[in-house]
């Protein structure tokens, strides 16, 4: 019974934290960015607590119990501290104390277990060498040796400026990816998705390679509805799980 208890709390928390970055991204799309500093940094803080919320208590170890809790601390510690200084970021003139280095890199090792939860492995493990080379490239040999960088300049550019974490591909996801997202989620219950799957397997169902042919064409259609290319890329999951369904694959 607790185990259906603490599901229950743990399912309510992610709910209420959706709906409000549908509700932020909803607004931002009709009345646009109302501050592009607080918009990033926030999304990924609700983000980071919906993909730290996904777990099963009864069947993990008490290190992974706890592991989401010390995981959420770092990410909210790093967060707070950016909005702390956020407006003396944007002007260019702020400068990094110890304290604000630890909590930053606390902040980019909470960032480096998302990417693993929600991405994999390898983009987390990518992302971790990267950081290390940051840190330690000056000491390799050759071409792919570099200048050198000090932590607190690595930090600063990755966790406290527009060039890092929340640099443009955090803004694009904010402002357009999550919009298309929300778009083919609703597309997706009213039923579009299946209706756009059968059109297209009616044109292409007598070809030999029917479900991919079907895909291409299903792809196409949902793309002209809303007319982006980001939105066809980011919904292709909602047409070719359909054709799984049609073509028996599990």
């Amino acid at each position: 019974m607790k185990s259906i208890s603490f599901n229950k709390i743990q399912g309510f928390v992610r709910l209420i934290l959706s709906l409000i970055i549908v509700f932020v991204v909803l607004y931002v799309s009709v009345f646009g960015v109302f501050n592009d500093s607080y918009l990033r940094v926030g999304m990924l803080l609700f983000a980071g607590f919906i993909i730290l919320l996904d777990i099963e208590p009864g069947e993990k170890t008490l290190f992974m119990k706890v592991m989401p809790l010390v995981l959420a601390v770092l990410l909210a510690a790093g967060v707070m501290q950016y909005f702390s200084a956020a407006e003396e970021i944007e002007t260019g003139l702020y400068f990094l104390t110890q304290r604000d280095i630890w909590l930053g890199i606390a902040g980019i090792v909470a960032v480096f277990e998302l990417t693993r939860r929600s991405v994999g492995l390898i983009m987390a493990s990518v992302s971790v060498v990267l950081f290390l080379y940051g840190i330690f490239g000056d000491l390799f040999p050759g071409v792919i040796r570099h200048a050198g960088i000090s932590i607190e300049e690595l930090i600063q550019v990755l966790w406290y400026s527009f060039d890092g974490v929340f640099g443009r591909p955090m803004a694009t996801v904010v402002s357009t990816i999550l919009v298309y997202i929300i778009f083919g989620a609703v597309l997706g219950l009213v039923g579009i998705d299946m209706v756009l799957v059968r059109l297209a397997l009616s044109a292409t169902g007598r070809l030999r390679a029917g479900p991919a042919s079907a895909a291409v064409v299903a792809s196409g259609l949902f793309g002209t509805i809303s007319g982006s290319a980001v939105a066809r890329s980011c919904q292709i999951f909602c047409v070719s799980s359909c054709l799984k369904f049609y073509s028996t694959f599990k």
